[in-house]
């Protein structure tokens, strides 16, 4: 290669470096800003959504929560300080309601920040369930943690409840159920991720639990607190509510629950002996004879005695214990079945377990299920923990020897 034509390649070379150089510039300049950004502390974040219908309208509550309350949840906000507010409108539909709401907010909603929804019976009936779960499940900004509860309850008494001791809002039992669920577990709270499942899956029911507000059993310097209180469980399928059980009759719900985390059991009437249960692991397998289906469940915890009014020995007291629990799971299925209701989800069990017979008997996805469906009902109690190791009451009357 000629000096010449060196020199002319390193020309090229250097204009198509200066090209990409300014090409570089350019894009910087371009890519500096964000046109359509919008800036965290110019929007609302809607906390939760509360549905009621009355006089022919839908009535949509949404209700709004002070974000610089968050970081000081530990240590509580200034009581100057607003923690929540509610705006509500109404629609011929849950969209027009919502949409109507828009006309006085000063601000953009946020929908991304959703803890829980809250629904009326009276929106069930009108088919509300399916209407918001659609509009949510399309919404680019909503995502399926929302927590979905059923009240019989005013939808204001429900979302003005606030959490203890000046705690952020964001960390209400409704907000965020599972730290009491885990401590007391009693009805499984269901997400809107859960929902639409158990809705496609046979027998195509959900449980929900029954919210309401409660004046009576917090204070705070004197003064009562607004908060919230499971009733009991409310049984729907997507277009309907089926009836709702009360917290009496509901109670055998928690032991054929797999989500169960811990919860209480007192025996011997008014002797009072309480126990703890942990680790619950529940197995449903149904059994085939002569073409008619039943289901056996064996059941398996560890116990803790929590209180002793009397001398017992452990068989006595585990005899007891299941006693009880089978009372429970039995009655709550046949107040279910007074409702038309699978509450245990037996269909489910066949379906997943033998589909061929599931397919031959289920009418719409559910079984026919009578009083003798459930088979047998095992329960295995392991108690592993007698406080400190004793089966008899902490104070007990001494007797002493008589004198001669």
């Amino acid at each position: 290669m000629t000096l010449l034509e060196q020199v002319k390649k390193m020309k090229i070379k250097r204009k198509a470096n200066q090209f990409f150089l300014l090409l570089s510039i350019l894009t910087t300049v371009f890519l500096s800003g964000c046109w359509d950004v919008k800036q965290t502390e110019r929007m609302v974040y809607i906390h939760s959504i509360g549905l009621d219908y009355k006089d022919g309208k839908y009535i949509a509550y949404l209700q709004i929560i002070n974000l610089g309350l968050l970081a000081k949840s530990e240590s509580g906000g200034s009581n100057n300080q607003v923690t929540a507010e509610l705006g509500h409108a109404s629609g011929n539909t849950v969209e027009e309601a919502i949409f109507n709401i828009y006309q006085t907010t000063q601000r953009r909603l946020f929908w991304g920040h959703i803890a829980y929804i809250v629904f009326t019976e009276n929106v069930l009936k009108q088919g509300g369930l399916q209407a918001i779960t659609d509009i949510l499940d399309r919404y680019v900004e909503t995502y399926y943690q929302i927590w979905i509860y059923l009240t019989e309850d005013s939808i204001p008494n429900i979302l003005h409840a606030m959490p203890n001791i000046g705690m952020s809002t964001d960390l209400s039992r409704l907000s965020d159920p599972e730290p009491s669920f885990k401590q007391f577990s009693y009805i499984r709270p269901i997400d809107l991720r859960r929902l639409i499942i158990l809705n496609n899956r046979p027998p195509n029911e959900i449980v929900l639990p029954i919210i309401s507000g409660n004046h009576q059993s917090w204070e705070a310097d004197s003064k009562h607190m607004d908060a919230a209180i499971l009733n009991g469980l409310g049984i729907i399928t997507n277009d309907n509510l089926k009836g709702y059980l009360s917290n009496s009759k509901a109670k055998g719900y928690r032991w054929m629950n797999k989500d169960f985390q811990r919860s209480e059991i007192t025996i011997k009437g008014k002797e009072g002996m309480g126990l703890l249960l942990r680790n619950l692991h529940v197995k449903v397998t149904p059994v085939i004879k002569h073409n008619e289906v039943k289901f056996d469940v064996k059941i398996k915890a560890k116990v803790h005695i929590n209180k002793v009014r009397r001398t017992n020995s452990l068989e006595e007291i585990s005899s007891e214990a299941k006693r009880k629990i089978k009372k429970e799971i039995m009655d709550t299925y046949l107040e279910g079945l007074k409702l038309d209701s699978d509450i245990y989800r037996l269909s489910n069990v066949l379906y997943i377990k033998n589909y061929s017979t599931w397919k031959r008997i289920q009418h719409d996805g559910k079984i026919p299920l009578n009083n003798h469906s459930i088979n047998n009902i095992d329960i295995n109690l392991k108690i592993i923990d007698a406080g400190k190791q004793r089966n008899k009451p902490t104070l007990i009357k001494r007797k002493y020897p008589s004198h001669p």
